[in-house]
């Protein structure tokens, strides 16, 4: 649902936008006409490219984590689909009747979630009719074409999650466990335990608890485990905050993120930390997160082995 927006002439010298490659640059900008009027858009890195690249050779989940990391933009989850928000969507644009299409986040689910300033009722405003033809007038100062319509609809709420309908192994409640899943399970656990583990050695969380009573460490940990991504590999992730100033503190509320469910939230923001580690121990390109943490590990497994001292 494509939309007319406008561009605030302070965006071309953002500090986090003037770091991107021009590529994410131009993807930045082109999210936008994806978003609804709460800058809110579908996770969908084939779709996007479809829409945006047609006729590009370029691969748009790598830019996404680009994105991510240069805090343009935030990614989430609701009901096991993945959804990005744009970064001051709404102090920018201000359509005349504004619509929003998809799931809110859950307030935990991004930083800062109050500055988004999402809408709360919303009138429906139709896409743009004709690309090719005469462009519909604008609205004065920096909204968005006039739109059309008056009904009032209810912002769709983020979902509940769906705790009793599958358990973190993807079963179904009740469902007799064999052996084989016994026997992953327990692989998960240990790698779970082995990460929290790393997690407080490494943020100095003497005494923490990993199974706490909501839950979320537990489960974002399982989580990006059935995602595929390696316990070396989250480990990148955690060192990574010790290379970002922002989740160190040095942020507008002085605040330090470096909680294990915030780091194993979701693919791009572990991802995005996990570069950070990479980078400053020399690991560049432009390759996927997976194939440069692999091409890291494996010239680690290489290097020759510091020598025993000789005996005296």
């Amino acid at each position: 649902m494509a939309r007319i927006r406008s561009i605030h002439p302070g965006q071309w010298t953002d500090e986090g936008f003037v770091q991107l490659s021009p590529w994410a640059r131009l993807l930045a900008i082109g999210l936008r006409n994806e978003a609804d009027d709460n800058g809110i858009f579908e996770w969908k890195p084939l779709l996007l490219k479809m829409r945006l690249f047609p006729a590009d050779t370029v691969e748009i989940a790598p830019l996404l984590v680009e994105l991510v990391e240069h805090k343009q933009i935030e990614h989430y989850e609701v009901r096991n689909r993945g959804y990005g928000c744009i970064r001051n969507f709404r102090k920018y644009q201000s359509p005349k009747k504004p619509r929003a299409v998809h799931p809110l986040p859950e307030p935990s689910q991004v930083e800062n979630y109050d500055e988004y300033n999402f809408l709360s009722v919303v009138t429906s405003s139709p896409p743009v009719p004709n690309e090719g033809g005469n462009p519909p007038a604008e609205g004065k100062g920096k909204g968005e074409g006039k739109g059309e319509g008056d009904k009032p609809n209810p912002v769709p709420p983020a979902a509940a999650p769906l705790a009793g309908d599958r358990d973190l192994l993807g079963d179904e409640p009740g469902q007799a466990e064999g052996g084989p899943r016994k026997a992953q399970q327990r692989k998960l656990e240990q790698q779970a335990a082995e990460v929290f583990a790393y997690w407080c050695k490494a943020r100095g969380r003497v005494g923490a608890v990993f199974k706490t009573a909501d839950g979320k460490r537990h489960k974002a940990v399982i989580g990006r485990l059935k995602d595929g991504y390696t316990v070396e590999q989250i480990k990148l992730a955690i060192d990574g905050i010790a290379h970002s100033p922002h989740h160190r503190g040095d942020n507008e509320r002085k605040t330090v993120y470096d909680e294990l469910e915030l780091i194993c939230r979701d693919g791009p923001r572990l991802e995005a930390l996990a570069n950070g580690t990479l980078r400053a121990r020399g690991v560049t390109g432009r390759g996927s997160f997976r194939d440069r943490a692999a091409a890291y590990f494996a010239s680690q497994e290489q290097a020759p082995a510091p020598e025993e001292p000789a005996d005296a």
